[in-house]
């Protein structure tokens, strides 16, 4: 292959945590094992040592950013306006500014981006889409194994009990995005009314369009859900941890 011919991507992951310290190491390992080239974690209103393990883990791996968001919690409380959104927005023009990323990834800490194989990088995923604006990977939900879950019991493992559901997390096109929103984004009007036209895709290939979805192709409908189903075992998906212990929830 000639050298230049494959597009170079470098992917920014950003995320909120509140109280999510037991979780922060496994969760951005992990995705960077994926092929995320940097992560941006904004903690808030957290009584645990979040800002603590976020140092540390910082101390390791430069890649990884936190920053202590209480102040913008504050502000944003005080002016009755949605800290997540407020966030998003701060986060995106940030990685815009920057200027050496070509993708977006938005996720929360009880959320893992899954590959159809655990070997599998999240960069040649994105080439075998071809120019796609936004991919989207579905929830799953770890339906449990049985009535009891032990504490911080293995999850990434090659057996999973999923149950698919109809909201999506999303990866997009940095080029193209007006605006996110926590399951997707808004596309700019200059990215629709191009020649190709933004395209919304499915991990596992099928396209996302206004007959299957709705809010800008964060929630599937139901007969587009059923088609995943049948295909969630050799798609990539994201696994939306809800199967956790009580001492993992407090």
């Amino acid at each position: 292959r000639a050298r230049g011919s494959m597009e170079e991507i470098k992917i920014k992951l950003i995320a909120i945590a509140k109280n999510e310290a037991a979780n922060l190491p496994q969760w951005v390992f992990h995705h960077f094992r994926l092929g995320v080239d940097s992560i941006d974690v904004y903690v808030n209103g957290s009584s645990d040592n979040s800002i603590e393990i976020s140092r540390k883990i910082n101390s390791f791996e430069p890649r990884f950013r936190y920053y202590d968001a209480d102040h913008r919690l504050k502000k944003c409380t005080l002016k009755d306006k949605n800290f997540q959104k407020y966030i998003y927005k701060r986060a995106f023009k940030k990685c815009k500014r920057d200027g050496s990323f070509s993708h977006l990834l938005v996720l929360d800490l009880d959320e893992y981006l899954m590959p159809d194989k655990l070997e599998h990088n999240l960069k040649d995923m994105i080439r075998s889409t071809g120019k796609a604006s936004v991919i989207a990977f579905p929830w799953c939900f770890d339906a449990p194994n049985s009535s009891k879950t032990e504490p911080f019991q293995e999850f990434i493992c090659t057996k999973i009990n999923l149950e698919p559901y109809h909201i999506v997390k999303s990866v997009g096109r940095l080029s193209e995005i007006k605006k996110v929103l926590p399951h997707g984004f808004i596309l700019s009007s200059k990215s629709i009314q191009s020649s190709i036209g933004a395209k919304r895709i499915l991990s596992s290939g099928i396209e996302i369009n206004q007959n299957n979805s709705r809010i800008h192709g964060s929630h599937l409908s139901r007969k587009l859900l059923n088609v995943f189903k049948n295909k969630v075992t050799e798609s990539w998906f994201t696994l939306h941890r809800v199967n956790k212990s009580e001492a993992e929830y407090l």
